[in-house]
């Protein structure tokens, strides 16, 4: 159930505006001006201590001057004066506060904000947006209490409710570009600075709005990542879409988002991950954004990967076989033949997917329809694309297509696509027969992909790695007793060549990895710690020389240490304290593949050993585990447990270990396991 508090928010009976004016250049001004276009029914209360009268409505000097009880208040004063009308607000039972100011990041100031909160708060349950915030539209209750220019013109309800850090984002794919879509909002509130209500509140309370099918949501960082899935999750639990965008991914990019809302920024790839195992439909930049939030407003996401497409151009064809490979999509052949009727109306087409039905003008009178029906007609396919070129973009064609995609939308239920030039009254006519218009195939394939079932996460940078030269290492023998639920390969402590060889013996292997193992020395590797696989007439000679070498180091006296070699697959395992979203770990192509391949998945910690499949099965390198070109399967079943029980360990553990690397798990072939070589943990500095 939804925490009601914060409804004033949403359907406020009055709003009284602090700060009033009747210049629409000052913010009091653009926010009675945005009020009175939104046609608002409750009603408005300026405020200011001089005047009597604005626009013809009554003024009062304070918000406790005011006669009624008031619901939503809108602080367009200085930040210096906002603490005191807050904390007026408190007095005068008000349970809701749009800030807009900006300068909270001077400390003075920002401490006098969260004591006038507190203060507010005890008095009335006083909730707060902003500061630094545009403001709230919503169409739904028309309460319009925002200084943004885009709500100078009359509002266009829609199922859309879009919430974002960053006002100019929110206005832009809130509002204006959802319009030139033929959508409108439900509502558009800007969080700015979050120094109360944050987007996982807002996202919670939108979940149960009827009107809402969709939430987009674009932020640049949280404070706490869990919450945001858990307010996510119930969304999607209500049957809503949501589409979520990170913004500052970049590492210049990181620097703007912490002086713009002081967010806890977190990893880009972590944001991604924990929200799409919430349920969100994840965009990576604004265009994939706007597409999704079109495709599931307008209900046409496709049941499945599987395209078939209809073209007049050889072109398009292949534009459509490019992006269908680039994305992840597919253009199965046809299941169903034509029949002779529908070779003989579509007398130059070619009937296969792509459809080449040669020219929509030559392929014959009903040569359009036949072509869109007999590719609607196949049953493996998801959803129907047709290419027209420029042919709408002049008027002697668009009845003849219009009727085309009339007939055929009423013969599927598969979401139908044109793509090519057209003008936007054709595009509104093709909307209201149920067909969506994009300009160029290669876009429309790229949305398909973001919305469609089962998409393989383009794979994330790896985690950055915080500098430990403060904080505790723990590897080797320690490493190993701590992390009891992953399973290690067998590690002896020799003295010397003929221990072993003992060790060798009582091990009954043939090879083995010779190493110097200390928590003192690193890049072991890099000085020659560690040995290539070493037959038993190599022993002595490697015994020598790794004797030397560790001599010469830090560590003198570091245990020599024997494991048998196994042979498998590498994959590498991590796990780490997110600053967002707490305890998570990570799945990669192991050994040095790691830094170079960049092939991993990440997810929220605990994971099943189901959910931990899922990642490792999701890694570009999952076709190498699973026998690619005649390898033998490995053992993925045994990866999973093990990953799986380094996410308990994290999550029962993170306030005392930052990071744990688990590098290389070797899996070996199905049915023989998987073992850790090495493994590294970070105590919290």
């Amino acid at each position: 159930m939804r925490n009601d508090n914060l409804r004033a928010f949403f359907d406020p009976a009055n709003i009284a505006v602090v700060g009033a004016s009747a210049e629409t250049t000052r913010a009091g001004g653009r926010v009675l001006a945005a009020l009175a276009a939104a046609g608002y029914p409750g009603k408005i209360y300026p405020v200011h201590p001089t005047q009597t009268e604005i626009n013809g409505l009554t003024c009062h000097a304070s918000v406790g001057a005011i006669p009624d009880k008031v619901d939503l208040a809108v602080l367009c004063v200085p930040a210096d004066r906002v603490p005191d009308v807050m904390r007026q607000c408190g007095a005068a039972g008000v349970k809701g506060a749009v800030v807009f100011a900006d300068g909270f990041r001077d400390p003075v100031l920002k401490a006098a904000f969260d004591a006038a909160l507190v203060d507010a708060k005890a008095a009335s349950g006083l909730r707060v947006i902003g500061p630094n915030t545009v403001g709230i539209r919503n169409s739904h209750s028309r309460a319009y209490p925002t200084f943004s220019s885009a709500a100078e013109s009359s509002p266009m309800p829609g199922p859309v409710a879009t919430i974002a850090q960053s006002g100019g984002l929110s206005g832009v794919y809130g509002v204006t570009s959802l319009r030139r879509r033929g959508l409108g909002p439900y509502c558009v509130i800007d969080t700015g600075n979050e120094f109360d209500v944050d987007i996982s509140e807002l996202v919670d309370y939108v979940a149960d709005e009827p009107g809402v099918t969709v939430i987009s949501i674009i932020v640049e960082g949280a404070r706490d990542g869990r919450r945001m899935m858990a307010a996510v999750r119930r969304a999607r639990a209500n049957g809503k879409a949501v589409v979520f965008l990170k913004t500052g991914r970049s590492s210049a990019a990181l620097d703007q988002v912490a002086t713009h809302t002081g967010a806890l920024v977190g990893s880009a790839a972590m944001f991604d991950a924990a929200m799409r195992a919430a349920g969100a439909v994840v965009a990576q930049d604004e265009g994939e954004l706007l597409d999704a939030v079109t495709l599931h407003a307008f209900g046409k996401v496709p049941k499945g990967r599987r395209l078939g497409a209809v073209s007049p151009s050889g072109g398009y064809a292949i534009l459509t076989l490019d992006a269908v490979e680039r994305y992840g999509m597919t253009m199965p052949a046809p299941t169903i033949d034509p029949t002779p009727e529908q070779r003989a109306e579509v007398k130059l087409g070619v009937f296969g997917n792509p459809f080449d039905m040669s020219s929509t003008i030559s392929a014959g009178p009903r040569g359009l329809e036949t072509s869109l029906l007999w590719m609607a007609s196949q049953p493996n396919v998801d959803a129907i694309l047709l290419w027209q070129a420029a042919i709408l973009d002049t008027p002697a064609a668009q009845p003849r297509v219009l009727a085309a995609l009339t007939e055929m939308v009423k013969h599927t239920d598969k979401p139908v696509f044109c793509c090519g030039l057209s003008t936007p009254e054709i595009q509104a006519k093709l909307r209201e027969i149920g067909v969506l218009w994009f300009d160029e195939p290669t876009r429309l394939v790229r949305a398909l992909s973001v919305v469609a079932p089962e998409a393989p996460p383009a794979p994330p940078p790896a985690p950055a790695k915080h500098g430990a030269d403060h904080r505790k290492v723990v590897s080797g023998a320690a490493a190993r007793a701590a992390l009891t639920g992953v399973p290690h390969v067998a590690s002896v402590t020799v003295a010397d060549a003929a221990g072993a060889l003992r060790a060798m013996a009582e091990l009954g292997v043939d090879e083995v990895i010779l190493k110097v193992e200390s928590e003192r020395i690193a890049h072991k590797t890099e000085l020659g710690l560690v040995s290539s696989p070493l037959a038993a007439h190599e022993i002595e000679a490697e015994v020598a020389r790794l004797t030397a070498i560790r001599a010469t180091t830090e560590d003198p006296t570091a245990p020599l240490i024997l494991q048998p070699f196994v042979k498998g697959t590498e994959l590498a395992l991590g796990a780490f304290t997110d600053p967002v979203f707490g305890p998570c770990v990570m799945a990669a192509l192991g050994g040095i593949f790691l830094e170079v391949m960049r092939d991993t998945v990440f997810a929220p910690a605990p994971v099943t050993a189901d959910e931990a499949r899922s990642m490792i099965l999701r890694l570009k390198a999952a076709a190498v585990l699973q026998g690619a070109r005649g390898r033998p399967p490995a053992d993925i079943g045994a990866a999973s447990h093990a990953l799986a029980a380094l996410s308990r360990f994290i999550a029962d553990n993170g306030d005392r270990y930052a990071e744990i690397d688990v590098n290389p798990l070797i899996v070996r072939p199905d049915g023989q396991g998987a073992v850790a070589v090495d493994a590294v943990l970070v105590e919290q500095g």
